[in-house]
């Protein structure tokens, strides 16, 4: 009679069990019980609205289902106000844990760009960036020098300001401003030959 709880684990989860019954009065005294479902108990109970004169009684009974430890299940009766405090209690502690990891889902949207996130797309564009960048390298490795060619690719590619480029190498910006523009005719006049 085990419910949706399937093994131990430490925190306090519980399967909740509501049976309805009918008794029913032979003479003066109440005799057997039979269970019913829960339409039929709410329909009874409308229709009985606790009458002196019925020779009918229905009520309900409660109980909760828990691991003891992880290898005994217990099924404990409990009244009606301890049935509902538990059941309330379990339903805020799941709804906490949902709304709180909702509140981290929200968070992590509202600061991160959708387009920063992983998926296949995103892994494909990331590849195709690669292997263009690579090739971009390897055109500029044929066409230009090599002090030419790193401080072109920093300007232009890595969007680094000359002066900055200048101020690593020890050198001047117009130093640097002059190599920079004489790589760019030089990439237009090997752009034209191709």
């Amino acid at each position: 009679m085990k419910g949706n709880i399937k093994n131990y684990d430490e925190i306090n989860r519980y399967d909740f069990y509501i049976k309805y019954y009918m008794q029913f009065a032979i003479g003066t005294q109440f005799e057997d019980c039979v269970e019913i479902t829960k339409r039929e108990y709410i329909d009874l109970r409308k229709k009985l609205n606790n009458s002196k004169e019925a020779m009918i009684k229905v009520f309900a009974t409660y109980t909760v289902g828990f691991f003891k430890n992880p290898e005994t299940y217990v099924l404990q009766a409990v009244n009606k106000d301890v049935y509902y405090c538990l059941l309330n209690s379990q339903n805020y502690e799941s709804n906490k844990r949902r709304h709180e990891l909702e509140r981290h889902l929200d968070r992590f949207f509202k600061q991160e760009d959708i387009n920063k996130l992983a998926s296949n797309n995103n892994i494909e564009n990331e590849v195709l960036r690669e292997i263009e960048e690579k090739r971009v390298r390897e055109f500029l490795n044929k066409t230009l020098s090599g002090k030419q060619n790193e401080r072109f690719y920093k300007n232009k590619f890595q969007d680094i300001p000359l002066v900055v480029i200048a101020l690593e190498e020890g050198s001047t910006p117009d130093a640097v401003r002059d190599s920079v523009n004489k790589a760019k005719k030089q990439i237009k006049k090997n752009l034209k030959n191709l």
